[in-house]
């Protein structure tokens, strides 16, 4: 369950022991189960017992080795993984899908762009951080999925840090026609970047420490009621993110 991908059928059966034992079920009859087993395993606020399914329980201890690969590369088993496959090494990782990996390292690289979904930008001096294709600074999606009309190109390539003047105020000239108001006030809502801030740091959307939960990363599945209000599509988007050029609405 946490060091492995747990095959569909092995989840299902784990979740018919479970709903067995709930509504009383026994090897010589079946009783009626007056609720929905999708309801059951919504959280209580919305109507649910709070129940976890499996396979999104799975896929969030998934998550954990994800973030313990990402914070922790210089661990013993973390450098012998990134040796192995070839990772290739940068602010944030690219971890390749090998068929031949093993089961550890197929289970980490599929479930490894919804990890990327639920980590953000927390700002230092900047210059570490897309302005457009990184989340930073709160934002829910990155600002590329938000403008109005292309980017420039002499801007697609920009840093939060190159969009400050000398003076350290955002400099509006070069962004404000591109993005909605509700952007454009958050961003006015934040410190610029500067050096006394020092490096850009990776954070957790899903908690307010920025620090790693599984509860947090199993509320982030695509599948179950969302709580973090984060586009589940938007890592999948990201490795074709330089040739974005239809404005998605706001």
């Amino acid at each position: 369950m946490q060091a492995s991908r747990l095959p569909a059928a092995i989840c299902a059966k784990i979740e018919k022991v479970c709903r067995k034992f709930i509504w009383g079920d026994k090897d010589d009859g079946r009783k009626v189960h007056l609720i929905n087993w999708k309801t059951v395993c919504q959280p209580r606020g919305c109507g649910g017992v709070g129940l976890k399914k499996m396979g999104a329980m799975n896929q969030a201890f998934l998550m954990k080795l994800c973030w313990n690969l990402f914070h922790h590369r210089d661990k013993f088993w973390a450098r012998i993984l990134y040796h192995k496959y070839g990772v290739s090494f940068g602010l944030i990782p690219t971890l390749p899908h090998k068929r031949s990996a093993s089961f550890l390292w197929r289970a980490i690289s599929e479930v490894w762009p919804r990890f990327l979904n639920g980590v953000l930008w927390r700002i230092g001096n900047g210059t570490g951080i897309s302005f457009w294709f990184d989340k930073w600074g709160g934002c829910e999606r990155a600002l590329a999925f938000l403008v109005h009309k292309e980017i420039p190109s002499i801007l697609v390539g920009a840093t939060v840090a190159e969009m400050v003047t000398a003076s350290g105020q955002w400099d509006w000239a070069k962004f404000q026609e591109l993005l909605p108001t509700g952007s454009l006030m958050k961003i006015a809502a934040m410190l610029t970047p500067h050096e006394g801030l020092g490096a850009d740091r990776i954070a957790w959307a899903g908690t307010t420490n920025g620090e790693f939960s599984v509860s947090s990363a199993y509320e982030l599945n695509p599948f179950l009621l969302p709580s973090l209000g984060i586009d589940p599509d938007l890592a999948m988007a990201l490795p074709s993110k330089y040739n974005l050029t239809t404005p998605a609405n706001c």
